[in-house]
């Protein structure tokens, strides 16, 4: 369209907007000839659209004109806006629209009443009538957008409360921006909301306070939305001022740190995720009873062993965290293994009460009895392997093992990476012939006494611009003065922890499990429980944590340093599922990355419960956040985008292969249906 260029004639421009649409409409004044011959030229930009936005708009140079009486066609278009803002009126009964912005928009149906007929100078009525409606009905257009598009996690009538509040809040930036010919970001609306999420998921995690991890990064969160939002910050944890862990670290700074970039994606990712785990909070009347020790199985004597004294001394010893493993301990005293200090310990030789407990077990006739009473390590075996010959120790607890088979099942992993030792048992396997199901005392892992220092050495480092501590067993004077920790330092008795380890265990379960769960969902609701309590001790070359605990030690979970790595993730699985009755597997063996990988790249250790008629493996460790991968998108706690419950056959379980004692078990007491099978175990033992 062009303007039309007449002597007596003068056509102008008037932008008018509709409630559904902001168009331009083009309107002749009152077509009645001028007082001046002069002529006004106002050329109209034919790339604007039909429905233009306000960033659209030409700038118009309008001339200062005289007074005049306004036309006919700029009344009707008057009252196009007075209808647009009266529809604004009526939206008011089922949109929030707040008591400020119609009382606004009443003054403006007031005041064009008023303009109808009067004269108006011509740059005031363009500039101030027409611009800032066009913005008003924009503005109005996106608010009633995004108000009527609610965000996917506007679920509860409490959200839905929430969200009208906000939009009622809201409705007043329809009036100020468009006097300041701005428009709305509606992503504002989001970023409000998504505030009034995280406080109200802190409100929950405040009311059931048994997860750590959620509650300190929801507060977290929180404040790097509201002050840095958009911004790439740094999530690190450690232990406070308070001497507590949190992600403000003062006192011990962890290896667990890592970036993230704060903005509404991520936010809402987090949202999302801590929503779907909300069914793990349980009312009062729906937790399981008090646990006390005659409720727990595991920790009965059977009947048919409990007048055999070796064999039920054997057995208190285990459920007493008096392992073979701590020889030393019950050895130097017998009836009370935890009061022994490190500088009390006797020289003591284990090797015939060993042979006495296997004597007695063989001699029972139960399905196995041909368990070796001594371990040889001083002749090694020998095996020849594509034309080069290895040695190892026989440490099969089978008269007999055929290791050749074992090898040619671990690929000969653990042939090739233990210089000449082979895989070591890492739990006594004649131990699931005393149970009747499988627990944490017939499975539990446990390293030697001296890999909990009661004396910890704390040094700073620095990596990757973060402040990192490390525990240590000796200073750096005392390591150049010859000393060497398994001689030197001090070690802490690990028996008295287990057993308050343990009791916290029988206290925490009934505020975590509904009694009304079946098995799988307890499985889940302590896995979760685990996964937001603890955090791999990172980097994987840290032995200790903050207060001196070895990285097996489970015992951290209830401490100011809740680091711990696969053996700890493993054993407080074994642990809850124990008390809670459920059957459930400790098993270990090397990592391969790929399942044709010739090298492991380390050990492992995970669960295994028998569901769905079958024995299914867990990794925690796996499954758990890592909170060392920087600039990482992924939002959880416990991964549940894939099956907490793994089959042996599944592409995850491929990457490992089962050690000697986790084979010999699992062949002898747990084997599945061959198609639910780890990958080339064979048949039979």
């Amino acid at each position: 369209m062009k303007f039309f260029k007449s002597k007596t004639k003068k056509f102008t421009l008037l932008l008018t907007s509709t409630l559904a649409t902001t168009a331009l409409v083009f309107l002749t004044p009152s077509l009645i000839p001028h007082k001046t011959n002069k002529i006004s030229y106002f050329s109209q930009n034919p790339s604007i659209s039909v429905y233009p936005k306000p960033s659209e708009i030409p700038e118009l140079r309008i001339k200062n004109l005289p007074k005049e009486e306004l036309s006919y066609l700029q009344k009707t278009g008057l009252s196009g806006i007075k209808s647009n803002l009266q529809k604004i009126v009526l939206d008011s009964k089922k949109f929030p629209i707040s008591e400020d912005f119609l009382s606004f928009v009443n003054d403006n149906i007031n005041q064009i009443e008023q303009e109808k007929d009067i004269v108006k100078d011509y740059d005031d009525y363009w500039n101030v009538k027409s611009i800032q409606r066009i913005f008003l009905f924009y503005n109005y257009k996106l608010w009633k957008q995004a108000f009527s598009n609610p965000d996917d996690l506007v679920l509860t009538s409490e959200d839905k409360d929430e969200w009208k509040k906000i939009f009622i809040q809201k409705s007043n930036e329809i009036k100020t921006l468009s006097e300041k010919k701005q428009t709305i970001n509606s992503q504002n609306y989001l970023k409000d909301f998504y505030i009034y999420k995280l406080q109200e998921q802190i409100k929950l995690y405040e009311q059931y306070p048994y997860y750590l991890q959620p509650l300190e990064r929801l507060k977290k969160l929180l404040y790097y939305y509201q002050n840095n939002y958009d911004e790439l910050v740094n999530f690190q944890w450690g232990i406070d001022k308070n001497n507590k862990f949190s992600l403000d670290p003062s006192k011990y700074y962890s290896g667990n740190y890592k970036w993230i970039q704060i903005n509404d994606e991520y936010i809402k990712n987090w949202l999302k995720y801590y929503q779907r785990w909300n069914w793990v909070f349980i009312n009062k009347e729906d937790q399981i009873a008090k646990i006390e020790d005659k409720d727990i199985k595991a920790l009965e004597i059977n009947e048919k062993f409990k007048n055999n004294k070796i064999i039920s001394d054997y057995i208190k010893r285990q459920i007493n965290f008096a392992p073979d493993r701590y020889d030393e301990l019950w050895l130097t005293n017998p009836e009370y293994p935890e009061k022994v200090k490190f500088k009390d310990v006797l020289n003591t030789d284990y090797n015939a009460q060993r042979k006495e407990v296997i004597d007695e077990i063989n001699k029972l006739n139960l399905k196995f009895n041909n368990f070796q009473t001594t371990l040889n390590f001083e002749d090694n075996k020998k095996i020849n392997v594509e034309n080069k010959e290895y040695k190892f120790y026989d440490t099969s607890q089978l008269k007999d093992f055929e290791y050749e088979k074992f090898w040619k099942y671990q690929n000969f992993l653990e042939l090739k990476d233990n210089r000449g030792i082979g895989s070591l048992n890492t739990f006594n396997i004649y131990n699931n012939l005393l149970w009747e199901r499988p627990n944490l005392f017939s499975d539990g892992l446990y390293k030697s006494i001296n890999s909990e220092l009661i004396k910890p050495v704390h040094k700073r480092t620095k990596e990757n611009d973060h402040i990192v501590d490390y525990a240590s067993e000796l200073t750096d004077e005392e390591i150049k003065q010859g000393k060497r920790f398994w001689k030197d330092a001090h070690w802490i008795n690990p028996i008295p922890e287990y057993k308050r380890w343990f009791n916290h265990w029988k206290e925490i379960l009934p505020k975590i499990i509904n009694k009304n769960w079946d098995d799988k969902t307890k499985i889940k609701a302590v896995a979760y429980y685990i996964a937001t309590n603890s955090l791999y001790l990172s980097p994987i070359k840290k032995q200790f944590n903050y207060n001196g605990y070895g990285f097996y030690n489970p015992t951290q979970i209830f401490t100011n340093d809740p680091e711990i790595q696969c053996v700890g993730y493993s054993m407080n699985l074994a642990a809850a599922l124990t008390i809670l009755n459920i059957p459930v597997r400790i098993l270990g063996g090397p990592y391969l990355g790929s399942p044709i990988a010739t090298v492991a790249e380390g050990g492992h250790a995970w669960n295994e419960v028998f569901v769905d008629g079958r024995w299914k493996a867990i990794n925690l460790t796996w499954f758990d956040y890592s909170e060392t991968t920087n600039f990482s998108k992924e939002t959880f706690e416990l991964k549940d985008d894939e099956d907490l419950f793994l089959e042996r056959s599944s592409k995850h379980m491929d990457q490992f292969k089962l050690n000697i004692s986790s084979y010999e078990t699992t062949l002898m007491f747990f084997k599945n249906p061959k198609e639910y099978e780890y990958q080339d175990l064979p048949e039979s033992i």
